[in-house]
């Protein structure tokens, strides 16, 4: 379907929020915002982490490799509200998977004393009906896959959200069912009061990337292996041919792949391509271990094969 020809009058703003548990009492630690016009062209981006009113389980900030000093040094969802207003209000909110993001949001706005909620279209409902058994699975990931979708760093909030942005365009293009679904979700839209309050800074989470062909790095892990005699090395994230794949080719030049965080005993650590997380390289970093990237890690195996 030709989506320009579309009689949209809405905006949308697609949305993704890490929360305190999966369960519908979670409060969000992590939200991720991308603005679309009624034409579906993003206008806008927002990501902040939040400090939710109770304590995360550990599980649930594992699965957003979210820290603690993260959480306890952000902005709660109320501080940030007077500038997230403009996100919600007249809008169609967005979602992949939309009864856990209602959820979540509806806690949130309780808390501030806001008793409406906007209307929701949800990717994860409209994939099933369009795609159905064509996909064994409709996670975001699998239908990134599907649609061939870039997704980098999944589970952190504003890269599902674009990715769930991209994924709403694929879904109306295909689906005229789902387009009148849209315009019949604009006449639910509801509209937040201004606040004259300023809204707090957000707090963007720690990111880090291994650069490739970091001569220093490569040095440093080669110096701990030839004359430290560290054997022990750990990889976060998956690597693209798999952690047993990539375990078996360092156990070639009697390196040993390890699950556990680093210590002082670990050669180096490998920042896989995809969905790495930050705790084993905040530990690297506090102990001085090397962080390399998936490319000079093999071609450290490379100069050890000689």
């Amino acid at each position: 379907m030709n989506l320009d020809e579309a009689d949209f009058s809405s905006e949308y703003s697609v949305l993704d929020f890490e929360g305190t548990s999966k369960t519908s009492k979670a409060f969000a630690t992590e939200i991720g915002l991308v603005r679309l016009s009624p034409r579906l062209e993003p206008q806008e981006e927002y990501e902040s982490v939040l400090q939710p009113p109770l304590k995360p389980l550990k599980e649930s900030m594992s699965y957003a490799r979210l820290s603690t000093g993260e959480i306890n040094s952000a902005p709660t969802f109320g501080e940030v509200w007077p500038y997230l207003i403009k996100f919600f209000s007249g809008t169609v909110m967005v979602a992949h998977n939309k009864i856990y993001e209602i959820g979540v949001l509806k806690n949130e706005l309780t808390a501030l004393g806001e008793r409406n909620a906007p209307p929701f279209i949800c990717t994860l409902e409209w994939s099933r009906k369009i795609i159905g058994n064509r996909s064994n699975s409709h996670t975001l990931g699998r239908m990134c896959s599907y649609f061939d979708i870039q997704l980098d760093n999944a589970h952190e909030a504003l890269a599902d959200a674009r990715a769930t942005a991209i994924l709403f365009r694929k879904l109306m293009e295909l689906s005229p069912s789902m387009v009148d679904a849209v315009k019949e979700a604009e006449r639910g839209v509801v509209h937040f009061m201004q606040q004259s309050r300023q809204a707090s800074e957000p707090r963007i989470r720690d990111r880090f990337r291994a650069t490739e062909e970091n001569s220093i790095e490569i040095d440093r892990a080669l110096a701990r292996i030839s004359v430290g005699k560290k054997r022990l090395v750990v990889i976060t994230g998956t690597p693209d041919i798999g952690k047993l794949a990539f375990g078996e080719i360092l156990s070639e030049v009697n390196l040993e792949y390890r699950e556990t965080p680093p210590t002082m005993g670990t050669a180096f650590v490998i920042q896989a391509n995809t969905a790495p997380g930050m705790s084993k390289i905040r530990k690297a970093q506090e102990l001085g271990v090397p962080v390399l990237s998936e490319s000079d890690a093999l071609l450290i195996i490379l100069k050890i094969k000689g």
